[in-house]
Parts: structure tokens; sequence; C-alpha cells
């Protein structure tokens, strides 16, 4: 773990011969947006996504992307957000940065399984949602699938859509998928 207020560093962009100190000030310019102990993991996460190595595929770098989002604080969180185009294979990662700028989106291609893999992966994570298979018309809370003595309530595919609907504005403004789900009727623990 590194000390208070220690820099982490970050290489030029591979081609590049001129260092990249735009990476370095967008990681410090969030660095407190992670607690002490996960920093030194959130700035690798940042690293890779902002500046893979060759080999690195799109799926892995929307993984980077979603475990940064889930080592943010939680009143943070809701910075991050991903948006699919429908039928192009785009999907576009951004950060809310609340500063001067946002941090530029980047675009991501990816497969529609990728996709799908990528987001189960994400929500099961974060106590949100368990993935829908084509047999489950609804999914469940996370605290439902583990057999907790209180059951959650069921999530349908319609408000699982309502939620991709909306665009990343909307779902900063509602506070995110939990304060969002509330009010539908969803119950959601960690």
């Amino acid at each position: 773990m590194r000390g208070i207020g220690a820099v982490i560093h970050f290489r030029p962009p591979t081609g590049s011969s001129a260092p990249s100190p735009d990476v370095s000030e967008r990681w410090n310019s969030i660095r407190d947006w992670f607690s002490l102990p996960v920093q030194d993991e959130a700035a690798q996460c940042f690293r890779v996504f902002y500046q893979p190595d060759e080999a690195m595929t799109p799926s892995d770098r929307l993984k980077n992307f979603l475990k940064l989002k889930a080592l943010a604080s939680p009143g943070r969180q809701d910075n991050f957000t991903t948006e699919r185009i429908l039928g192009t294979g785009e999907t576009i990662c951004m950060i809310a940065s609340g500063k001067n700028s946002d941090f530029p989106p980047v675009t991501l291609h990816l497969s529609d399984q990728e996709w799908h893999m990528t987001q189960s992966q994400e929500e099961t994570a974060d106590c949100t949602v368990l993935p829908l298979s084509a047999g489950n018309p609804a999914a469940t809370t996370a605290e439902e699938s583990t057999g907790a003595s209180r059951k959650g309530s069921r999530i349908t595919n319609t408000q699982i859509q309502a939620w991709r609907d909306l665009s990343p504005e909307a779902k900063r403004e509602a506070g995110g998928w939990k304060t969002w789900a509330q009010p539908q009727g969803i119950s959601i623990s960690c």
C-alpha cells in the first residue's frame, strides 16, 4: 500500500514518444474517490483502462472500468457510466469528474455476448441483479438468490430495460441504480 499523497506514474501510450501527463493528472483528480487501501488496485484498473497493452481485449478493458467503478466510494460510483449503442457493438464508458470537464469517453467494440457477459458479472458483483436466462422471465435480488431469510422483490425484464434505456445523465440524476430501483418496488441489499 502506498502512503498518503503517493504519486502513481503512468507510462506513455504505446507508440508515443511523449509522456502522457494527462493520464496521471486525471488519476490524481479522482484518486480521493477511492479509500486508501484500494487506491493501488484502482490506479492499476485506471491505467489498464486508459493505457491498455496492445493485447488487451475490449472486454478486459470494460472489466477494468467496471472494477474501477466497484472500488470507488459509494457516493462516487454513479460517476462511472457505460452506455451500449444498440446495433453497432459500441459501448461508451464515461467518468463524470464533476470538475472542469469530464474525462474523455472511451468507445469499446464488444459483441453482444461479451457485453451481456460483462454486464452480468457487474450486476452480480454489485449485489443488484442476477443475470437473466432464457427460461427465467424475471431475475431476483442477490439476497433472494442466496436463500437469506428475507426475500427481495422480483425484478422484471421491463424494469431492467427501463433502467438501461435511461441516459447516463438521467441515471446520475436518479441517484444510481439502487436509488432508482427502490421506488420501483425492488428491494436491494448487500
